[in-house]
């Protein structure tokens, strides 16, 4: 039996920090902050549906955990995600693996494709 994991959230504040919940095989837990802060500090926790600091740390979060805590295509792609998603995110959200991978999939080539052209003007 396949499971598919969907993150999701609502907004309870008008400010600050929200929760954002996994559910995979009808049991939901926290999505955690603290293994994307390890990574890179934008901000304490989470927010959406704008491009700033706390859409930053939602969205390497999101994607350290679908990749299984993959730091480098977690890093590579999670601003490229922010504007694409998390930026343009509702009150009210969610998303499935599924999205995420073929997103990934999609916009593979054109991330290498920018790292490379970044590499020949400043160098490795």
């Amino acid at each position: 039996m396949t499971t598919m994991k969907t993150y999701y959230s609502e907004r309870t504040q008008a400010s600050g920090e929200e929760n954002v919940w996994i559910s995979e095989n009808g049991v939901d837990r926290l999505l955690p902050v603290e293994p994307s802060l390890k990574v890179i500090n934008h901000a304490p926790g989470f927010q959406w549906g704008y491009a700033g600091s706390g859409p930053s740390q939602l969205s390497l979060a999101i994607l350290l955990d679908f990749t299984k805590g993959n730091i480098p295509i977690s890093k590579n792609f999670y601003q490229r995600f922010k504007f694409e998603f998390v930026s343009k995110w509702q009150d009210s959200w969610s998303i499935t693996e599924i999205e995420i991978q073929d997103w990934i999939k999609e916009n593979f080539d054109s991330v290498l494709d920018q790292q490379d052209e970044t590499k020949k003007k400043f160098g490795p």
